[in-house]
C-alpha cells in the first residue's frame, strides 16, 4: 500500500511538471510567433522591422536556455539561425527572401510547440 501511495504521488508530480514545462514552451513559442507576425506586418507596411526582430532575437536567446532542457537541440539551433537570418537581412535591406524566412520560422515554432505537447500517440 505504501508503494502505491508513493507511486501515485510521483505520478502526480510528473504530470504537474510536464504541464508546467509544456505551458512554458507554448508561451515562449506564442510570444515569438506574435513578434514574428508583428515584424512581418511592419515589413508589409513599409516600416523597418529591425527593432521587433531584435526583440525576437533577444527574447529567443534569453528563453532558449529553458527550451534546451525540453526540445530537440537541432530544431532550436535551426530556429535561432532563422531568427538571426531575418534580423541581419532586415538590417542589410535584403528583402527578396523575407516571406520565405518568415514562413520557415513560423513552421519551426509550431513544430516546437507540437513536439512539446504530450499526446496519447507520443506516450504509446
Amino acid at each position: 500500500m505504501k508503494r502505491l501511495i508513493a507511486a501515485g504521488i510521483l505520478l502526480v508530480l510528473v504530470i504537474a511538471c510536464n504541464a508546467y514545462s509544456t505551458k512554458a514552451i507554448v508561451g515562449i513559442c506564442d510570444h515569438a510567433i506574435a513578434l514574428a507576425e508583428q515584424a512581418q506586418e511592419e515589413k508589409i507596411g513599409g516600416q523597418d522591422p529591425s527593432d521587433t526582430l531584435y526583440n525576437l532575437k533577444y527574447n529567443w536567446e534569453k528563453d532558449g536556455v529553458l527550451l534546451s532542457l525540453f526540445v530537440n537541440h537541432t530544431l532550436l539551433l535551426e530556429t535561432e539561425q532563422e531568427i538571426e537570418t531575418l534580423f541581419y537581412s532586415s538590417q542589410n535591406g535584403e528583402d527578396d527572401l523575407f516571406p520565405e524566412h518568415f514562413f520557415r520560422l513560423k513552421s519551426m515554432l509550431f513544430q516546437i510547440e507540437e513536439s512539446a505537447r504530450l499526446t496519447w500517440k507520443s506516450v504509446s
